[in-house]
């Protein structure tokens, strides 16, 4: 096409046997014609004017077209809703195509955000057409399915697919549409079945608009002034930018919001008044009724398999995350899979339910097993890089995660309709529990996984999907009555996990813990009279299994069966009354009602004479019969009202009504005396004495809901406060109260029972109804008597016990949140004693340390069982404190506890202990490991750290403060801790902010504090750990002012334009204590005023002396690093000054949840206008922090953070004074180091602490077994760095990747454009983040850690490519050597086994760097030089010497040398034959230079050590060097002087010199020789000094100094 083209670029000639054939031929040749392009054609204008009758007739002239033109008789027709519709279909499908495709280009580029994700299956369209604006929600149903909706009501089920040409085919009401479009900036140009419609774009210029979120700063005209378009009116801020806003058309302008104001992208900022009003075409909404065709077709109807076929695609479509109703979509899919006439498969009807359910949890369980339990961050980083190539896959996965609540949903509908499928798929009375109906392998192995999910998201369908696992685990009802049958007859005995005891031993079965007590009531009223005895009685002695059951007798009389009984309590049973009761066995209550008189009629000739003016006697009634009634404890309780007088005559103390029809469970109601025999709530559905074996009355403070367990004996309750404490009201707990049978307390019953206990609390935090609870508390009642011991041996076996399960199990009772465990035990007084003593075991959090164990004496009334009080037991078993409340309602320290828990750390007071319970594990694998031993007794111990208010000095607190009274947001202790390292115990001091205290943020008191407890750390060399939860600095504003200023507008009846100062008035001003504010005194309006020029306020610690503060603890927190040891670990949330005091701290570990940020992620939102980051963990948690080397180790939640506390500590000295303590090891130094180093890539971590072999043996490595401990793991990724100890002595260790690794640069999600990066880092080379690794390791190790340092030297070289020369690779080597300058400890540096060191590798750890500290050592076969063999053959042995070398040797060559004119062409022949064999052998040359004989004749190393030995090696030598180091320190002199002094001395004592060990046992054998001998070097050197100093003055100064010390000799 060119500019003198015909417009006409397209002609169509058609033919016919008539015109009329003609005609017919081009119409049809139109209506197929289609033209690509932004191109407009008349195509359909045309074929209508074929089909006019003038046209037809041939009537038509040249005016023709112009009369139809001007008459406008022709004009294309289409109904317009369907223009909609199909303009709706076209930019939806080309709204979700664009999007899948930025989605996929997004996460191409690395970056991982997937906000917004959803708007791929539900989204608002809008679509204007002829003035009229349709408002209609579009529904993807499928990924070619869109449902249109208007107002709420769906309209449209269209299909959609697009053709190789692009164009789209919708098939709505019976009709296909072909719908093909393209954007104009106008509007929408669509071709919808060959006609062009033109939608077009709506915008009213008369509205201003921001494009940016920001500030607005100030309009640039006054309201009621005229704006010119294509000229700026406003000026905003945006990212401290000020950009300003241009007007698109002139108008005058009206404004809508004032300067100052907070605006986000498209608030209206105001609106103008346009000179011309044409501009502005007003559109109005759609309200009528929107006309589309219902007929869909009359297929016929699917088979059964299709409909199934089709309700099982719908519901993978709603797990795919396309928008289907769930409840629908469930209810069609049971429907099918019940249809009758579904044909037979192999398997059956349930197997085939069975396949399809297991199919839909499989396609749940592929997408949300990725997700669960895991930050969506970190999975998306995993997919792409695992899906780098499928991004499509990538794309479904994310798009079906997004619809997590409707999959969820499904899955759990489902699953709780599926105990109903057996019935109504295969009929007859079969339930879930039958055999007829066994669930597939693959379909409970479904169910399983989906119970272990973890995560909010999964809590409701795990819960669900654990009971059907715990249903389905036990045998049908009618089975286990069946074997409960045979048991109570003596057929067979009672099978239990310790044995089978012998039948008819009934005694077995009462005190079992596996006895199914609510089966036995079904067996009250059996045919069999010997069933219904023994059931009677071991039901009645099972439930008083606590008491002493004194005898049973079954009394059969006047048509009226019971079993009477007597018991008594336990507990002191001289003292305790005895009580009657009876069991009465009727059918309904109806006739318990005609028989009641007889009932208590023989309840009183039980008792006969004994006491009942008390009531402590019992009436159990069993309605053997009895259908379900919600009326019935009603019912029951107007009966008991009619005699409720005789009962209390006869001293009962509760009925008990036990409902059922067999084989169904039974149902319980108690009515108490106390209650005047009506209902207590709290024991509904619990068997007789359950609730007082649970001691549920001690929960009174508390509004209980019971949860579901299936276990009868253990209960688990939220309970809400009655009364609501501080501003968060109500507070919730969990509360698990479990009754245990178990007689193996001692030996291994504890852990077992409260190890379930805490399964049981984490299966019931999957109910929603326990969102928000904060605290987890554990009962556990047993009931069997401890007997095998003595009374204060068994408390004290019984304590260590609950101890030892507190620290193995404290990371998975931090999750459940336990505060508390109490646990009631019968120990026998004396061995063999019937007297039986009640004992507690409190593990409480009350006081403030976590779940700190004491045991308590429990006193009971005789006559009612109650505890009178409880009695602490000290060590010797004598009694402290005695009390009795019911638990009581939750403080201060619990609801702190509380906050700091919602915010995802421990409260700062329960770190303590924590580290106690982490130091007993520490101390249980250090004994179990060495073979003996005891953990020592008063291990840890905490000082609390104050600072005093008149002199600012800090000291330990007079008394222990009652945790949680702090009345800043920070605390400290110095704590006393035993360890393996230092038995006799050691010394650090902890600091933390308190995050429940105005957020953990710093003040002016805080900063103060943080200072003072530093320099308190740093003046006795003590280690100082940080724990990190805080908000950064204070933010404030004079709050007392608020209610009195008031401003002084432009115009006040128009606040729009603005305001001119703040004032008080002087009444107000004169009311305030000077200095609040600084003033100015104006007249304004007729009215004095104080003009306000500053805030000052009179609290300090709101504003900028917050921030002088925080500078200085950021250089105390830097001087601190510099002189003694400091760590900190992040737990929470550090922001500001918190994160930079971790940095400057240096040595970090950081919480999964802890990040360390600067500014939040929704502030960081708010400035960019747009949701870019989804949490704090992109700016600052663990995947930002730990690649880029400022946090040392990861862990996942607080104990495990203060294990690695404790482990880090293990390597460092008590003080920065000394040297860290030797740890005993089982490692021999003496054995053979099995792992050696390949020529061939290895894992680095393998060469310093060994790894497992193929068959699972050991391989040994370097350092002693298990000592290794690696930080900074994920920054530097081609340079290993860590401590370990080798015999005991702790060293700091930097190893070299051999392998090649990879350093990955994140994409920031505030570029959209912005890539992941991912550099390829060679082994053994170098980079700038390894370089400054290892300098960084190295300081560390220095500072205060006083480590020696070994470097397995492996480098040859370092990477100068450009990109590493630009990121300061020259900078951070250089930090190599100024880091070992400066080193004060011994430092080894060591090439292993076909390891190189080469060019600047070597220069940077050469021992010349710092030669009174660093030696060199290499393995006989590493190598070292300047250039590897290939390198300096190119150089120095280049073809021409290798050439040279064959004419030497090569016996052809020599021959053929004899005539070299002649025989040019064979000698040119034998030389390329020979040149590689002879490349080899240059190379081999090259690299016998660089080998270890050569390095130890050149003194460049002190020896050549083998590799195998030299644990050994090192042990001794490093032995050696700190003997000598530290004789150095005591006498003041640097090592050289002292080695020498030494080997004058070893000589004369014929010490073998060069024999590190033996030189060691010298000097340790004979140390105070030693030390008197080296001690002399400090005297003499300051005799020589003298001597200098006297050497330099002339005679007679001399001569004068000479008589002064004469004068002083006489003095």
């Amino acid at each position: 096409m060119h500019e003198y083209a015909d417009s006409q670029f397209g002609h169509i000639f058609a033919v016919g046997v008539t015109r009329e054939d003609a005609r017919k031929s081009l119409v049809l040749a139109l209506k197929g014609m289609v033209v690509r392009g932004e191109i407009r054609t008349a195509v359909e204008y045309l074929v209508q004017l074929l089909e006019t009758d003038d046209f037809k007739a041939n009537t038509i002239d040249t005016s023709w077209l112009d009369g139809i033109i001007k008459a406008k008789s022709i004009a294309m027709k289409e109904d317009p809703h369907t223009i909609v519709a199909s303009a709706v279909i076209y930019r939806a499908f080309q709204m979700v195509k664009s999007e899948e495709a930025a989605f996929k280009e997004f996460w191409q580029k690395g970056q991982t955000a997937t906000q917004g994700i959803t708007r791929l299956t539900q989204f608002p369209m809008d679509i204007t057409y002829q003035d009229v604006k349709y408002s209609f929600t579009v529904q993807r149903r499928g990924p070619d399915s869109l449902v249109l909706s208007l107002r709420g009501e769906d309209l449209i089920h269209a299909r959609i697919r697009e053709r190789s040409d692009g164009v789209l085919l919708g098939i709505w009401g019976g009709q296909t549409h072909e719908i093909d479009g393209l954007e104009e900036p106008l509007g929408l140009r669509m071709v919808l079945d060959g006609q062009t419609w033109l939608l077009p774009n709506q915008f009213d210029p008369s509205e201003l608009r921001t494009d940016v979120t920001g500030k607005l700063i100030r309009f640039l005209q006054d309201d009621g002034c005229e704006v010119v378009a294509g000229k700026p009116y406003a000026e905003v801020e945006a990212m401290k930018m000020v950009m300003p806003l241009i007007a698109t058309e002139s108008g005058t302008v009206s404004h809508a919001k004032s300067g100052g104001a907070v605006i986000e992208a498209g608030d209206l900022l105001g609106t103008l008044k346009l000179k011309d009003p044409n501009k502005v075409k007003k559109i109005s909404p759609f309200g009528g009724k929107f006309r589309f065709s219902s007929d869909e077709g009359s297929d016929a109807p699917p088979s059964a398999s299709e409909a199934l076929e089709d309700a099982i695609n719908a519901t993978n479509l709603v797990l795919d995350g396309y928008f289907l109703p769930v409840e629908e979509t469930v209810n069609i899919l049971l429907e099918r899979l019940c249809d009758p006439t579904l044909p037979d498969i192999d398997g059956g009807r349930w197997q085939r339910a069975c396949s399809v359910l297991n199919g839909i949890v499989d396609r749940y369980l592929a997408v949300e097993c990725i997700f669960a339990g895991k930050k969506v961050d970190a999975v998306m980083r995993e997919q792409i890089r695992i899906n780098s190539g499928e991004l499509d896959t990538l794309l479904k996965i994310v798009l079906a995660h997004a619809r997590i609540n409707q999959r969820t949903q499904m899955v759990i509908s489902l699953l709780k309709q599926a105990p109903t499928l057996p019935q109504r798929i295969m009929g007859g009375p079969i339930g879930w529990a039958d055999d007829h109906a066994p669930i597939s392998d693959e379909f409970r192995a479904s169910i399983e996984r989906l119970s272990n999910l973890r995560g909010a998201d999964y809590g409701e369908v795990a819960l669900t999907a654990s009971n059907i696992l715990l249903e389905k685990r036990l045998p049908s009802i009618d089975k286990r009555l069946l074997e409960l049958k045979s048991i109570l007859l003596g057929g067979v005995g009672l099978d239990r996990a310790w044995g089978t005891a012998e039948a008819g031993d009934l005694k077995s079965l009462i005190e079992s813990p596996t006895l199914a007590v609510d089966l036995l009531p079904s067996l009250f009223a059996d045919t069999d009279t010997d069933v219904a005895d023994a059931a009677l009685e071991v039901y009645t002695k099972r439930v008083y299994r606590a008491h002493n059951v004194i005898s049973t007798d079954i009394v059969r009389s006047e048509g009226l069966d019971s079993m009477n009984f007597k018991f008594q309590f336990n507990t002191y049973p001289e003292e305790s009354p005895l009580r009657f009761g009876i069991m009465v066995v009727t059918s309904t209550l109806d006739q318990a009602r005609a028989q009641m008189s007889a009932i208590l009629d023989r309840l009183s000739d039980h008792i006969g004479n004994a006491p009942k003016d008390t009531p402590i006697h019992v009436l159990h009634i069993a309605l053997s019969d009895q259908i379900e009634d919600p009326a019935l404890a009603d019912c029951c309780a107007a009966l008991l009202n009619e005699y409720r007088g005789r009962m209390a005559e006869l001293g009962v103390k509760f009925v008990n009504v036990i409902s059922y029809v067999p084989p169904n469970l039974p149902h319980y109601y108690t009515f108490t005396a106390a209650s005047g025999y009506q209902e207590d709530p709290l024991y509904r559905g619990e068997r007789p004495t359950v609730a007082h074996l649970l001691e549920l009355a001690r929960l009174e403070n508390y509004n209980l809901t019971r949860l579901p367990t299936v276990n009868r004996d253990l209960h688990v309750y939220v309970g809400e406060s009655k009364q609501g404490f501080g501003k968060r009201g109500l507070q919730k707990h969990m509360l698990l109260r479990r009754i245990s049978h178990s007689r193996d307390a001692a030996d291994g019953g504890i852990e077992r029972v409260l190890g379930k206990a805490v399964e049981a609390l984490d299966l019931a935090s999957l109910d929603p109804r326990t969102k928000g609870t904060s605290s987890g508390r554990i009962y556990i009642n047993f009931l069997p008597v401890q007997t095998n011991s003595p009374f204060d041996v068994c408390v004290s076996s019984l304590k260590t016990k609950v101890l030892e399960f507190i620290s193995r199990n404290s990371t998975e009772l931090l999750a459940q949140q336990v505060d508390e465990i109490e646990i009631r035990f019968r120990i026998a007084e004396n061995p063999g004693s019937a007297v039986q003593v009640p004992v507690r075991i409190m593990a409480t959090s009350m006081s403030g340390q976590w779940l700190k164990v004491d045991v308590y004496r429990e006193y009971l009334d005789p006559q009612t069982g109650k505890a009178t009080q409880f009695c602490m037991l000290d060590k010797d078993g004598s009694e402290e404190a005695c009390f009795l409340e019911p638990y009581p309602m939750p403080g201060t320290l619990q609801q702190k506890r509380s906050i700091a828990r919602a915010i995802g750390t421990t409260y700062i007071y329960d770190f303590l202990g924590l580290i106690e319970k982490a130091m007993v594990l520490e101390w249980r694998q250090y004994i179990a490991a060495s073979g003996g031993g005891e953990v020592p007794v008063d291990m840890f111990r905490a000082e609390e750290l104050v600072l005093s208010s008149g002199d600012e000095n800090l000291s330990k607190a007079e008394a222990s403060r009652i945790a949680g009274s702090n009345d800043i947001g920070m605390v400290a202790w110095q704590c006393f801790m035993k360890t393996p390292e230092y038995p006799d115990g050691r010394e650090i001091v902890l600091v933390g902010n308190d995050c429940t205290f105005m957020s953990g943020s710093f003040g002016v008191k805080e900063d103060d504090f943080y200072f003072a407890v530093s320099q308190y750390a740093r003046q006795r060399g003590l280690p100082r750990v940080y724990i990190a939860s805080n908000s950064g600095a204070r933010i404030g504003l004079v709050e007392e002012l608020k209610p009195y200023f008031k401003v002084a507008w432009n115009d006040a009846s128009n606040p729009s334009l603005g305001f001119k100062y703040l004032y008080l008035s002087p009444d107000d001003y004169a009311a305030f204590p000077a200095g609040t504010v600084n003033a100015s005194e104006v007249i304004d309006d007729g009215e004095t005023r104080m003009k306000l020029d500053d805030i000052i306020g009179q609290i300090h610690g709101i504003g900028v002396e917050n921030l002088r503060g925080s500078g200085m603890i950021a250089g105390e927190q830097s001087a601190a690093y510099a002189d003694a040891f400091t760590l900190s670990y992040i737990t929470g949330r550090s922001v500001g000054i918190g994160a930079y005091l971790c940095r400057l701290g240096q040595r970090n570990i950081q919480m999964t949840n802890g990040p360390l940020i600067l500014t939040g992620y929704l502030a960081l939102n708010k400035l960019l206008g747009r949701e870019v980051y989804t949490s704090q963990d992109q700016l600052g948690g663990p995947q930002v922090m730990m690649p880029n080397g400022v946090s040392h180790m990861q862990v996942g939640d607080d104990q495990e953070g203060v294990r690695a506390i404790l482990r880090w500590l293990s390597y460092v000295p008590s003080t920065c004074f000394t040297r860290s303590s030797a740890l005993p090891s089982t490692d021999p130094v003496s054995r053979k180091i099995e792992f050696k180093p390949t020529k061939t890539p290895y894992d680095p971590r393998h060469m310093i602490a060994g790894t497992e072999a193929v068959d699972g043996s050991w391989v040994g490595g370097f350092f002693d077994k298990g000592s290794w401990t690696e930080t900074m793991a994920e920054w530097g990724k081609s340079v290993v760095c860590g401590r370990a100890r080798l015999g005991g002595i702790p060293m700091g260790v930097i190893a070299v990747e051999t392998r090649l690794m990879e350093q990955r640069i994140p994409a920031d999600p505030a570029n959209p454009e912005s890539r992941e990066t991912v550099l390829a880092q060679a082994g053994q080379v170098w980079f700038p983040d390894s370089a400054h690794k290892t300098a960084t390791a190295i300081r560390d190790f220095n500072n205060a850690e006083n480590l020696p340092l070994i470097i397995f030297a492996n480098w040859r070289g370092f990477s100068g490519g450009t990109r590493d020369m630009y990121g300061e690779i020259l900078k951070f080597g250089a930090m190599i050597v100024d880091e070992l300058r400066v080193y004060r400890h011994p430092v080894f540096v060591y090439i292993p086994p076909n390891g190189e060191l080469r060019g600047g590798a070597w220069v940077v750890v050469d021992p010349t760097i710092n030669e009174e500290r660093m030696e060199m050592y290499a393995d006989e076969e590493s190598r070292g030089g300047i250039l590897e063999p290939p390198g300096i053959c190119e150089v120095k042995f280049r073809d021409k010497d290798q050439k040279a070398v064959m004419h030497r040797l090569d016996p052809v060559l020599l021959e053929l040398d004899q005539e070299p004119e002649a025989n040019q062409a064979e000698i040119a022949a034998r030389e390329a034959q020979l040149l590689p064999m002879y490349t080899q052998v240059a190379h081999e040359f090259a690299d016998l230079h660089d080998r270890s004989g050569r390095m130890l004749a050149k003194g460049v190393i002190r020896d050549v050590v083998k590799w195998e030995n030299a644990r050994k090696y090192f042990f001794d030598r490093l032995q050696r060097r700190l003997t000598t180091d530290d004789l150095g320190v005591e006498c003041n002199a640097n090592r050289s002087v002292v080695e020498e002094r030494l080997l004058s001395l070893a000589l004369q004592n014929g010490v073998e010199w060069d024999d590190d060990a033996a030189v060691t046992k010298w000097l340790c054998d004979d140390a105070e020789m030693v030390k008197s001998e080296v001690s002399s070097i400090e005297h003499d050197a300051k005799i020589d000094n003298a001597i200098q100093t006297l050497g330099k003055l002339d005679e007679k100064a001399l001569q004068h100094v000479l008589e002064k010390f004469s004068q002083a000799g006489t003095n």
